[in-house]
């Protein structure tokens, strides 16, 4: 307990250390604001589509929602990446949350009238990649705010708290919903309250002077050429940056792992819709919901501990092993035997996203040059959208057969592990450097 105690004050006295860069703490506070507004918006939405008794949607059919939701800004993801290293990024962050607060006005009108989903989805499709591109921005920007041996720290706390401020607002939504009514109008006050976190946001990041967030000019001058082919430079300079494309892969593999475990919720919940109540299905899934985000302040609290003792390499795989096992058994118990099993699995998923995000976000930020972070960052989201829906679609073409799916995602993960913190010997001299610099 003393030690658990000692860890915790450390950690305060770190986090009080980061807080003194202003710009940090500037970024921070505009991340915990947004993100809040994107739980708000997707809360509220969750609630009054997946679980109204009038639009039961077939796993498939859910599936094909999620698709339609994340994929279409795998489109203009390298477009954005070229945007965010070009612009000034606080204008980015600036420019993208208005533009979200405006769309968010236009999908309450929708709700409230009760429009066609044919109107409402482009809309929401709109709001979401100017998310995904203010979460680019966002993930670049952490590295000039900070000293280079505090980038452990920092990517453990900005994500952690802004993964977690979302995951609390998506559980609070629906609440907030239920108590002002659990109609349309109630969830249109929800998104307005987003929309209103929007603002607030590019109020604060507006603070921040116009070229501390980057790009920093002069880094590296082959990354500003006029050359069209440099909309997909991200790509290239990860074929050439091994540690990079592993720290990527083993995040993308965990996001494939959490999409599928995600689907199986929502169809457990969904199977006893008839059975209960409408609100006893959202609590399911709520209840998931808020122990994966504790889970995710506690990964938060030992991660940069952990990577600090054995490295971001061996982090990640440490990280990713503890998902293969866990996870993949704690729903089959939970969802063959007893729910409360998912229960006990759920903080595990915030634990190892927390311990892998760490180890991703720092290696990435560590071994790609500023100029560049932009595009490698873009395309970062892009594997992370795509696996999530990969991970959606597996589990709606296995939903019959789920046992043995569960229990071959437990070893296929568990693989993928042990091999990414083998590769810690593969590190050329230069990323050998580079990240002992972010140690």
């Amino acid at each position: 307990m003393a030690d658990g105690c000692l860890t915790c004050d450390r950690l305060a006295l770190t986090m009080m250390h980061l807080l003194r860069h202003r710009a940090f703490r500037l970024l921070l506070g505009a991340r915990l604001l947004g993100q809040s507004g994107d739980g708000l918006l997707q809360g509220g939405l969750v609630g009054y589509s997946l679980f109204s008794p009038e639009k039961q949607a077939t796993a498939s059919g859910i599936a094909t929602g999620f698709a339609l939701l994340l994929l279409p800004y795998s489109l203009i993801g390298p477009f954005v990446g070229v945007l965010i290293d070009r612009v000034p990024r606080r204008r980015v962050i600036v420019l993208g949350n208005v533009m979200r607060a405006g769309f968010s006005v236009a999908i309450m009108l929708c709700v409230w009238h009760n429009a066609s989903y044919a109107l409402l989805l482009p809309l929401v499709l709109a709001a979401l990649a100017c998310n995904r591109m203010v979460l680019t921005a966002h993930a670049a920007a952490i590295a000039c705010t900070v000293n280079s041996h505090e980038r452990v720290t920092a990517n453990s706390l900005a994500p952690t708290i802004g993964s977690g401020a979302s995951a609390i607002a998506t559980v609070l939504a629906p609440a907030l919903a239920k108590l002002w009514g659990d109609n349309a109008a109630a969830t249109s006050k929800v998104i307005v309250i987003a929309g209103a976190m929007w603002v607030l946001a590019s109020v604060v990041i507006s603070r921040i002077g116009p070229q501390v967030l980057g790009p920093h000019r002069g880094a590296a001058p082959e990354a500003h050429s006029k050359s069209p082919q440099e909309i997909f430079q991200g790509f290239r300079v990860l074929r050439d940056i091994g540690s990079a494309r592993r720290a990527i892969a083993i995040i993308a593999v965990h996001r494939m792992l959490f999409g599928f475990t995600l689907l199986l919720t929502i169809v457990h919940a969904r199977e006893h819709l008839t059975q209960s109540s409408r609100v006893s299905a959202i609590t399911t899934v709520a209840i998931v919901g808020g122990l994966a985000a504790g889970g995710t302040f506690i990964g938060a609290i030992f991660a940069p501990r952990l990577i600090r003792g054995i490295g971001p390499i061996r982090g990640g795989g440490l990280g990713l092993g503890l998902a293969g096992l866990a996870i993949p058994l704690g729903w089959w118990f939970g969802m063959n035997y007893a729910t409360i099993a998912m229960y006990i699995a759920a903080p595990i998923i915030g634990i190892s996203y927390a311990t892998i995000r760490v180890s991703s976000d720092t290696v990435v930020q560590s071994v790609i040059a500023d100029a560049l972070r932009g595009r490698v960052f873009s395309v970062y989201d892009i594997v992370l959208n795509v696996c999530l829906v990969t991970g959606v679609t597996i589990a709606a073409a296995t939903v019959h057969t789920r046992t043995w799916a569960l229990l071959g995602a437990a070893v296929l993960v568990t693989a993928v592990a042990v091999f990414y913190g083998r590769s810690a010997r593969r590190l050329s001299v230069s990323e050998r450097a580079a990240l002992a610099l972010a140690d």
